[in-house]
């Protein structure tokens, strides 16, 4: 294996001159940027890697130093021009070479093994890195797709309104058969705005001639480059806190508001999945609870995790209910609401890239965790833990371990709750992907019971979720949509990893937003089934929900952004439904969660009992309650640049000058603008990482667009 990094920039808006040295030296976290991307592809030798130089090429070498190769690139004259100056460092151009940037210091050695050994495997002649990272608000070139297949590369300056709303990104790093790609780079042309040799062509070129794969980080952290001192000091402050949380217990480190997530090996280990286990113990003990439910998915080690854990709550003396078989997300809450524990966990990483794994943990009634619950487990952690445990098969023949199977119960809960005879009646033929995870028994059961013809692509056991991630969306879904469209299913049906959230492909192909889908539903509970009750949104959901409501004389509640909010909400009001804008939902009478198999089932019994399709019902609430589009924008930055967007929004409390009316400001959770048209606008903070989120919705994407545009620039991000 050989590596071409590129070194040559400049770095203009970095002010390169005044500091007298190139862009990939600039230090971050006490380091060169150079240093962390030659530390982390370390593992190819020295001898074998071009670090492409040029401007102050000497501060490079002396800094850099060993056996690297230094060839030079004299004029700028593009990325593949910058490739094509790497050949005279390699003697052999046999096997393959890494291509990668030298000032994008976040990408970790395991991505590029990664990358390297996906192209080995498939033998390709260049395998593309790809990131998915919605809402990120780059200007990265975008990956396009024809039935899952890679066919381009669309820089976003040639985008189209509806590709730059595409997700996946290509992020500059390659690995091409070395000797191909030189062939390659004597091809390229200038034929561009730039007037250069584009290395991204490479890519393009081959894909008539050769084979061209992908291979996908989902770890938005990684993507970002250093061209500005604002991109600067936020990759530096990425790289403290990735060097301060390395001197901290995984446990603590991983835990969020549902629970903890961790790469398998790395975090996710046996032992700290009993440590965790311990802690939980410990409070429950402390407590006087005795007893826990626990249920696994399929990803790898979940059924043995789940085992472990229920090693040391045996071991602790208390009663474990073991699910017995593979259980969504909503089963396990179920479980927990229907046997009154006040515990239960999950062995998934829901959502995640299939090297996570981890543990959700739910309270009393078969709630999400909240952070206080977590806050304790972690105390308890910090203070050391001592892990008892007893062998499972004899936690199983005394009693302390039980095992059970809920599954029946559950779909039983799901049917009583929906109107099979308007399903039977309808006929209905349904397609449904469960992205390899774990809904296929308990949704196509349902479904098949009230005699649907259910397909199901994606089913078997794939711990690696066929090299994409569980995530049900507009590019996840890309063959889910083919094969509606293709051979006309009335309707796709979508589940994550876990089961807990859904995305829906309508009878012309359409995803479904999970706006859309949480109006359709109340709209569908209100009008057709004669329901009664208000609804729960978050602050980002959509406000057609509040027109609905107040058709019916009932209210719509806003609540800050979490489920938790949502679920007490709901019980406090007895609301018909509660959601939010990233596909959580969640209906009166079932689980206090998030199920994406219920949430399918009555999207199914909508066109049933209504015998309209999607599209229809759609065009029906716009004719009444208008339409409107949301549009999402996502950025990142420093310390001190959040430090300021607070001052100024929150303290200072200024907006820009929109040209819309306002009709009031809320500072409920983050800053929302709510105008006179209806439309609104909302800016908040993430609280686990420096990241701002801007949500607009107006009539028109063009108008949320332009409204999105003057407070991004009035923020400067």
């Amino acid at each position: 294996m050989k590596a071409i990094v590129l070194a040559a920039g400049k770095g203009k808006r970095l002010a390169s001159e005044q500091y007298d040295m190139p862009k990939v030296m600039r230090m971050a976290g006490g380091k060169p940027l150079l240093r962390y991307v030659l530390d982390n592809i370390g593992f190819i030798p020295q001898k074998d890697t071009a670090v492409v130089v040029g401007y102050k090429k000497e501060k490079v070498i002396e800094n850099i130093g060993g056996d690297y190769r230094y060839p030079v690139q004299d004029e700028q004259l593009g990325t593949g021009h910058a490739a094509k100056c790497a050949r005279p460092a390699f003697d052999d151009l046999s096997g393959n070479v890494l291509v990668c940037y030298g000032d994008m210091p976040l990408f970790s050695r395991a991505t590029y093994e990664g990358v390297i050994a996906a192209h080995e495997k498939s033998g390709a002649d260049c395998t593309v890195l790809t990131a998915v990272a919605p809402n990120s608000g780059l200007h990265y070139g975008r990956i396009i797709r024809e039935n899952g297949r890679f066919t381009d590369i669309i820089e976003h300056k040639d985008c189209t309104p509806d590709q730059r709303l595409i997700d996946e990104l290509n992020v500059g790093i390659y690995v091409f058969k070395t000797a191909l790609l030189f062939e390659m780079l004597d091809k390229l042309k200038t034929d561009n705005a730039q007037g250069e040799y584009y290395l991204t062509d490479v890519p393009k070129l081959l894909l008539g001639k050769g084979k061209v794969e992908t291979f996908t980080t989902y770890n938005s952290n990684e993507i970002y480059g250093v061209n500005t001192p604002e991109e600067l000091a936020f990759c530096e402050n990425i790289l403290q806190r990735l060097e301060s949380a390395s001197s901290q217990h995984p446990a603590a480190r991983w835990f969020g508001t549902g629970g903890w997530r961790a790469i398998i090996g790395d975090e996710f280990t046996k032992s700290n999945v009993r440590i965790l286990s311990q802690a939980i113990s410990d409070d429950m003990k402390a407590h006087g609870w005795k007893e826990i439910v626990i249920g696994y998915d399929r990803r790898f080690l979940s059924d043995r995790s789940a085992a472990w854990a229920a090693e040391v709550f045996a071991g602790n003396g208390i009663i474990v209910y073991f699910i017995s078989r593979i259980a969504p997300t909503p089963l396990v809450m179920f479980t927990v609401k229907r046997s009154g524990t006040k515990y239960g966990i999950a062995v998934t990483a829901s959502h995640n890239p299939a090297e996570y794994n981890g543990i959700k943990v739910f309270t009393e009634g078969g709630r999400d965790a909240a952070l206080e619950t977590t806050d304790v487990f972690e105390k308890i952690i910090g203070q050391g833990v001592t892990v008892s445990a007893a062998d499972f098969d004899e936690g199983v023949r005394d009693g302390r371990i039980r095992i059970i199977d809920p599954n029946n119960d559950y779909m039983d809960s799901i049917i009583s709750m929906i109107d099979m005879d308007a399903i039977r009646g309808a006929h209905l033929r349904i397609l449904l992907d469960p992205m390899f995870g774990v809904s296929k028994t308990t949704l196509q059961t349902i479904l098949m019971t009230a005699r649907c013809d259910v397909d199901i692509i994606n089913e078997r056991h794939d711990a690696l979720f066929g090299g994409r991630l569980p995530s049900p969306s507009a590019v996840t879904l890309a063959k889910l949509r083919d094969m509606v469209v293709e051979q006309k299913y009335d309707l796709g049906i979508g589940t994550d990893g876990d089961a807990d959230r859904i995305g829906i492909i309508d009878n012309r192909g359409k995803f479904v937003h999970p706006n859309e889908i949480l109006v359709l539903l109340y709209y569908y509970l209100l009008k057709y089934k004669g329901w009664k009750g208000d609804c729960v949104r978050n602050i980002a959901t959509t406000h057609i929900l509040d027109k609905i409501a107040a058709d019916y004389g009932f209210t719509c509640h806003e609540v800050p952004v979490g489920f938790k909010h949502i679920s007490s909400k709901m019980e406090e009001t007895d609301a018909v439904i509660g959601g939010e804008s990233s596909g959580g939902l969640t209906i009166r009478g079932h689980i206090s969660g998030k199920d994406g198999i219920f949430a399918s089932a009555l999207m199914v019994e909508m066109i049933s009992a209504t015998g309209k399709r999607i599209p229809q019902l759609l065009e029906e609430v716009a004719a009444k309650y208008g339409s409107a589009v949301m549009t999402e924008f996502d950025t990142k930055f420093s310390p001190e640049k959040k430090q300021a967007l607070q001052t100024l929004l929150f303290q200072e409390k200024k907006l820009p000058a929109f040209d819309l009316e306002v009709d009031r400001v809320s500072y409920l959770d983050g800053c929302k603008v709510y105008f006179k048209n209806g439309g609104w606008i909302i800016a908040r903070f993430s609280g686990t990482e420096p990241l701002i989120r801007i949500f607009c919705e107006m009539q028109t994407e063009a108008e949320a667009e332009r409204i999105t545009a003057t407070l991004r620039e009035f923020l400067g991000v």
